[in-house]
């Protein structure tokens, strides 16, 4: 199995436990109703997107994020995010990275909120999720190794720009 493989893989895991929280949420949440058409377990009935690309986060509470990612299947395209703002994030990483859309990219383009969780000693792991920036619907979730040295729970509004 190739690196890539290895991240795609991880990817679908990540995805399968994202959902699997949005399960637990209260059934009158907002995100759970948001997020129904996930709970079939069929990801693949879609022609759901898979992207792959490199992530980069630097900073000291202040932080800048930026992830450009190449978008295979149904909908290809490039696409990519960036954020700035203050939440819970010590030290820089760059991590190619890899996962899974749900919805078309070129649908959701413009402001969306993330979570990004990592912890990288010279090597680590990141996971990093787009989601609706009203309801909480699951746009994607995408995982990597890290090289870096920074530990990261964050969460924030960024831009998702397609070309």
């Amino acid at each position: 199995m190739n690196h890539f493989e290895m991240l795609e893989r991880t990817a679908e895991i990540v995805l399968k436990e994202q959902i699997g929280r949005i399960k637990d949420a209260p059934s009158d949440s907002l995100i759970v109703k948001a997020n129904q058409h996930l709970f079939d377990g069929n990801l693949d009935a879609g022609g759901f997107g898979v992207g792959a690309g490199l992530l980069t986060c630097a900073g000291a509470i202040y932080y800048v994020l930026d992830c450009t990612l190449a978008v295979t299947g149904t909908y290809s395209c490039a696409v990519s995010f960036n954020a700035h703002g203050v939440s819970w994030d010590i030290g820089a990483f760059t991590a190619p990275v890899a996962g899974t859309f749900l919805v078309n990219p070129a649908e959701i383009a413009g402001d969306c909120y993330f979570i990004l969780v990592a912890a990288d000693v010279a090597e680590g792991a990141v996971s990093f999720s787009l989601f609706s920036e009203h309801h909480g619907t699951l746009y994607g979730t995408f995982v990597g190794i890290t090289e870096g040295l920074d530990l990261a729970d964050m969460s924030g509004k960024g831009t998702l720009s397609v070309s």
